[in-house]
């Protein structure tokens, strides 16, 4: 499949303009959690280091998992981001530059002797939005590949490079995106399952499918499918109605 080049009115209107309003899917925007993020001292040959411990959530299936990053792991993967922006004309352009324009930290060289607690802290608080971002492009470029079953070698590329930093987990690598006018109710709140939305319903690996939102709350209770009780707390499949326009790239 070609990957369509990007429309012409996008050149006239302002950097920033174009950025915010850009979208590759309609999924819920969300804030970034306001959460702690763990930081380590370390010093190897001579030169000290901070490791950050960050907490890296799904935004659609709330699932999440820790990733251990210095700062320069983050510089080095910004720099491969910019290598992207090359391809011009096409969809990647946007794609990057809404991760590159996220509020990045500064390098600042930390005196072993004083102490940076006031520095650190703020870098994590950046870092932590930018990983979450991160995550919110990875949904949303998943979401466009399947819903226009792209197969783009470079459009690929990106999106293993975004997974591989964020170390996301086999299987939300592995997760399935359907599209299907579910029958039935989700028992957990007695509403019919067929909403709009792409996510709004997810599948158990027993093969159940519930609301995303009903289901995830019945998790921090009890890690049981409500039907058949199989102990699962993961979801291996997201649905979207096939009934509804499908998604589009929005700008």
């Amino acid at each position: 499949m070609k990957l369509s080049s990007v429309d012409s009115p996008w050149r006239f209107i302002s950097k920033k303009a174009r950025i915010d309003a850009f979208h590759l899917s309609h999924i819920p925007s969300t804030p970034c959690p306001n959460q702690v993020v763990h930081t380590s001292r370390y010093i190897h040959a001579g030169k000290a280091f901070t490791l950050y411990t960050l907490l890296v959530t799904c935004p659609i299936t709330n699932q999440h998992w820790t990733t251990h990053k210095r700062y320069h792991d983050f510089v080095v993967f910004r720099q491969q981001l910019s290598a992207f922006k090359s391809f011009s004309n096409t969809i990647m352009v946007p794609v990057v530059e809404k991760l590159l324009s996220v509020q990045f930290p500064k390098k600042h060289w930390f005196n072993l002797t004083k102490n940076n607690t006031k520095s650190v802290s703020e870098r994590a608080a950046h870092l932590n939005n930018f990983v979450w971002k991160l995550m919110e492009m990875r949904t949303e470029m998943g979401l466009y590949r399947h819903l226009h079953h792209l197969e783009w070698p470079l459009f690929n590329r990106l999106y293993a490079c975004m997974e591989a930093f964020l170390e996301v987990p086999l299987f939300l690598r592995e997760m399935q995106f359907c599209q299907d006018d579910l029958d039935g109710d989700c028992v957990i709140c007695t509403n019919p399952q067929l909403v709009p939305g792409v996510g709004r319903v997810v599948e158990l690996p027993c093969g159940h499918s519930f609301h995303t939102e009903c289901i995830f709350d019945w998790f921090r209770r009890q890690t049981t499918c409500p039907l058949c009780r199989a102990n699962t707390n993961r979801v291996i499949a997201l649905y979207s109605p096939a009934s509804l326009p499908k998604v589009a790239a929005r700008s």
